[in-house]
């Protein structure tokens, strides 16, 4: 007779449910032992998916399998639970059933009692090894109401914290283990099968898996919180066997729930992330508790070295691939070590006691070696930043040698909050073309500073010149590649130039906005109508003082917006280093030109020329004289000469342009448009400048 496959994997689930809570009519309700009769379930369940396995009735699919595999996990789990009630109760009969019996008692109780009369605890394992998740989420509750005050107090805490432990780790451990080693006979081996820590890889589609359930995971990491607090409070030198043996106890406990608190965030946060079709909510989930997981596992696993268990915590980070934690671990051993080592010289201890710690040293430096070699650029990646943010700045360029090149070199190049590092270390290698780029592009991208700046360009020059020199560069090659360091650096020198003009303001004043105010009242007394230029006045000055490095724009409006209240700023060549920074900048044309523009403008209105200009023109007599007035032209960087005494406060530095063709374009008593700035929008509001009207 033929069923249907959906019928065949419904009863067998139905069929497992059953044996599980013991109430298949084809087992007996009651043996002379609860462990026997746990053990029979465990034969039933087993015979039930072989015969399932001989495909007498069809295959069926890969997640009733899973879920069939769930309740035997559940079953081997209860009988793990139950063998640890009876060893406890062997080692103290006058305990009773303990932690179990007050958590089955107060917080999984069933109503069942038909079958082991008034007993809870027995009639739970006969009824209720489905719900045992439950158990283990609850099993330290009852530790609660427990007082903790008192040495003797904490004691017996500890012991009942212990006797939890034993619990959650034997039901877990077991059920874990069991699926291991019965994968194959549930058809989930293989690639994407259960894997070696009994975790199932490939689960999109599969029910989630009862050992990390979302509710489990915040127990665990509650409990095993608590039993750290339990041994911390009891550490320390002691004479009582039985404090000592609690204790340790407790820490090879706290070495096991460190390894199942990974290992059941680890599963629950990998079964989220594949359950693409279920919906966002799961998907969050996984990601939320794979947060939390990165975030709090080397807090689970460091703790074991303060209790001597320093090669347990490696194995976990080892097997859970924590390179953090591992990384964390080695340095602070080796700091311990070099520490003793420091303090057992003036001590005069015995060469005895200086050779191991330098052995000690030695093996915690082949083991971060073996890491390298192990785990390759992740852990390497995790060691790079610890370095850098311990300041540890020495180990990172100098230590680890044989792998700089490999992992270090991409590390620091791949990174751009690294280029300060990277090009030392390109220099140690002797890669000085790369280093003398990196210092460039440092220098004009993210430097804030100028001195910085100024640094790094003649620094990045002179590593460029060593690169051309190993490439035998020739002499124009040479020129063609120093010319781009050679034109930032003559930019930071009109800067500088700018600053020691005006550093006496910083003399007199008490901080920066200070000669930030005493410059606005002796340089720009005619912009007091001109807000948005008092501004900009403002804000390029307070960079200026401050040492920042200048946009080329704000440099020379402030070059261009100066004027000293007696003298002249730079000699008067305050127009020419303008033009000179705008030739230098490499702007894009149309900038150039706007900028230029607004140069010269500035530049003649500053010596109100219009109205000499119009006298000039008043007679036929003086045209002469006008012609005799052109600026002659100069190469350009040079200083332009006029002809005549007239007008003799012109000596700007100015381009090829005569006076005359440049007279043409200034507007004389119009409301043309202006621009506020050398770049910005035009305004018909008001002029740049009072002498403009």
């Amino acid at each position: 007779m033929k069923f249907a496959l959906e019928d065949l994997e419904d009863a067998a689930l139905e069929i497992s449910q059953e044996i599980l809570g013991s109430r298949s009519p084809y087992l007996p309700s009651m043996l002379p032992s609860l462990g026997s009769h746990l053990e029979l379930r465990s034969q039933h369940l087993r015979a039930l998916i072989q015969h399932l396995r001989t495909g007498a009735f069809g295959h069926v699919s890969k997640q009733v399998l899973w879920r069939l595999l769930q309740d035997a996990e559940k079953c081997e789990a209860a009988r793990a639970v139950w063998d640890m009630r009876n060893e406890h109760l062997r080692e103290d009969p006058e305990n009773g059933d303990g932690v179990l019996g007050a958590v089955i008692s107060q917080y999984v109780p069933t109503e069942d009692t038909d079958v082991t009369g008034n007993d809870p605890v027995r009639t739970w394992f006969q009824r209720e090894v489905v719900q045992i998740g439950q158990l283990l989420r609850h099993v330290k509750k009852s530790l609660a109401l427990m007082p903790d005050k008192g040495k003797k107090n904490q004691l017996s805490l500890a012991v009942s914290d212990s006797e939890a432990n034993d619990i959650i780790i034997g039901a877990l451990e077991r059920a874990w283990q069991f699926r291991v080693d019965n994968a194959k006979l549930y058809e989930l081996s293989g690639e994407h099968g259960i894997d070696k820590n009994g975790l199932l890889e490939k689960s999109d589609g599969y029910l989630a898996p009862w050992t990390s359930d979302a509710l489990l995971l915040e127990a665990l990491s509650i409990q095993r919180d608590l039993s750290e607090a339990a041994i911390k409070a009891l550490w320390g030198p002691t004479e009582d066997p039985k404090r000592q043996d609690v204790v340790s106890k407790l820490g090879l406990q706290l070495v096991h729930l460190a390894e199942i608190c990974c290992r059941s965030f680890e599963e629950r946060a990998d079964w989220c992330e594949q359950q693409s079709a279920v919906g966002d909510d799961i998907l969050q989930e996984g990601r939320n508790v794979r947060e939390r997981y990165l975030r709090s596992r080397g807090g689970w696993i460091k703790p074991l070295v303060n209790y001597g268990l320093i090669e347990h915590a490696y194995g976990i980070a080892e097997d859970y691939q924590d390179y953090r934690t591992l990384v964390e671990i080695c340095s602070g051993e080796l700091l311990k070590t070099e520490v003793s080592l420091v303090e057992s010289i003036p001590a005069q201890q015995n060469s005895e006691t200086v050779n191991e710690l330098k052995e000690k040293k030695a093996e915690v430096g082949k083991r971060l070696e073996g890491y390298f070699e192990r785990f390759g650029e992740p852990f390497a990646i995790e060691m790079y930043e610890y370095l850098i943010e311990n300041g540890k700045l020495q180990t990172l360029l100098n230590g680890f040698e044989s792998w700089r090149e490999r992992y270090l070199s991409p590390f620091l190049r791949g990174n751009p909050k690294y280029a300060k590092l990277s090009w030392i270390h390109d220099v140690s290698l002797g890669d000085y073309d790369t280093a003398a780029n990196t210092l460039f592009s440092i220098a004009t991208k993210s430097e804030s500073m100028l001195l910085n700046q100024r640094i790094e360009l003649s620094i990045g020059k002179l590593a460029k010149l060593a690169a051309l020199e190993n490439a035998s560069a020739s002499d124009i090659d040479v020129v063609e590649e120093i010319e781009a360091y050679d034109i930032r650096l003559e930019i930071v020198k009109i800067q500088q130039r700018l600053y020691s003009a005006v550093k006496h303001i910083t003399h007199s004043a008490i901080d920066v906005d200070a000669a930030v105010h005493l410059a606005t009242e002796e340089y720009a007394r005619k912009l007091k109508k001109l807000p948005a230029l008092r501004d900009l006045f403002r804000t390029s000055f307070k960079q200026l003082v401050s040492g920042g490095v200048m946009v080329t724009e704000d440099l020379v409006e402030l070059l261009t917006l100066m004027e000293p209240t007696e003298g002249e700023l730079l000699d008067g060549e305050s127009f020419y280093w303008a033009l000179r920074v705008i030739g230098l900048a490499g702007l894009p044309r149309a900038e150039i030109e706007n900028a230029e523009k607004t140069i010269w403008r500035r530049c003649f209105l500053r010596d109100e020329y219009v109205p000499t200009f119009a006298r000039i023109l008043a007679t036929d007599a003086n045209k002469k004289q006008l012609d005799s007035n052109r600026l002659h032209p100069q190469p350009h960087g040079r200083r332009c000469h006029r002809a005549s005494p007239e007008n003799k406060r012109l000596h700007h530095h100015c381009t090829l342009l005569p006076a005359w063709s440049l007279l043409t374009r200034l507007p004389i008593q119009t409301q043309e448009p202006r621009r506020d700035t050398l770049l910005g929008e035009p305004r018909g509001d008001q002029d740049l400048f009072p002498g403009d009207r």
